[in-house]
């Protein structure tokens, strides 16, 4: 509630509404002003037929994120709201609200299975699933596009470990020459290059957590500071930016940065593996 109180429609009689922010506004309205609120009914009278409308007093103006409500729904007493419509005329309805958030549409399947033709029936997922499909296939490609960063990172693991090969070919050679196996040293390799995978994956893992504990905080100052909207409630519902750390995503990259390191000792792991101690040692 962002003027008034909700509490305010309590009490039958009184006439009293509560308003969206975003339709007040555009109505120039405020808490304790009157409005006129017309229905498309009418009543026929000797003298004519007239519009049926009621006085309503504005008690409170309310704020809903991203709003879906703001400029549409207004809230007043029931029982002030049979007395504004004619009856036999006015349309109810029941809201039912899950446990489990995606049983939905088996409720809503088996509720139109259940009731007659009259009754019309939705839910959430009808109503807003082209959305939330919309945020899924999104969420999909920034997975892409992050493993994509993570590729690149260990393109240049496979660049350091190469350039550390043909810098250590001498030494390789030394190694073979004194019973080393060609498994030896291909080993030691991967196990540098996992060891290096594996203090990245720890380091990105505790500034990843650090950066989105606090992504909302961080983001709402650099809004303010360069004073810009990153994010748009008309686009996405809401005006902020939502930070929430799932455990299953944290094991999904963590797993993919090592899987990477690890391929990337491969390549570099084989040319030790190929050096020839004749070869390597010919010039030193």
């Amino acid at each position: 509630m962002v003027l008034g109180k909700l509490s305010s429609l309590e009490q039958s009689g009184q006439f009293n509404i509560v308003l969206g922010e975003q339709l007040a506004s555009e109505m120039n309205l405020t808490v304790d002003d009157k409005i006129n609120i017309f229905t498309p009914q009418t009543n026929v009278t000797l003298l004519g037929i007239f519009p049926r409308y009621k006085t309503f007093h504005i008690s409170g103006i309310y704020h809903m994120t991203g709003g879906l409500y703001d400029a549409s729904v207004a809230f007043m007493n029931m029982q002030d709201a049979s007395t504004l419509f004619l009856p036999g005329n006015r349309t109810s309805g029941v809201h039912i609200q899950l446990h489990q958030l995606y049983d939905a549409e088996n409720v809503t399947q088996a509720l139109q299975n259940t009731l007659s033709s009259h009754f019309t029936i939705t839910n959430w997922i009808r109503q807003y699933g082209a959305f939330f499909q919309a945020l899924a296939m999104e969420k999909t490609m920034l997975f892409v596009i992050l493993l994509l960063i993570v590729a690149v990172a260990a393109f240049n693991l496979v660049a350091t470990l190469v350039m550390l090969v043909n810098d250590k070919r001498a030494d390789i050679a030394i190694l073979r020459t004194l019973g080393a196996r060609p498994g030896t040293i291909m080993a030691a390799f991967i196990v540098q290059g996992t060891v290096i995978g594996l203090l990245g994956t720890l380091l990105g893992l505790i500034g990843g957590l650090a950066l989105a504990s606090h992504a909302t905080n961080i983001v709402n100052d650099l809004q303010n500071i360069f004073h810009v909207q990153f994010i748009q409630s008309s686009v996405y519902f809401l005006d902020y930016l939502p930070s929430r750390i799932l455990g299953s995503d944290v094991v999904k990259v963590c797993l993919s940065a090592l899987i990477l390191s690890v391929c990337a000792t491969i390549y570099p792991a084989i040319l030790a593996f190929r050096t020839q101690p004749a070869e390597a040692l010919r010039y030193e």
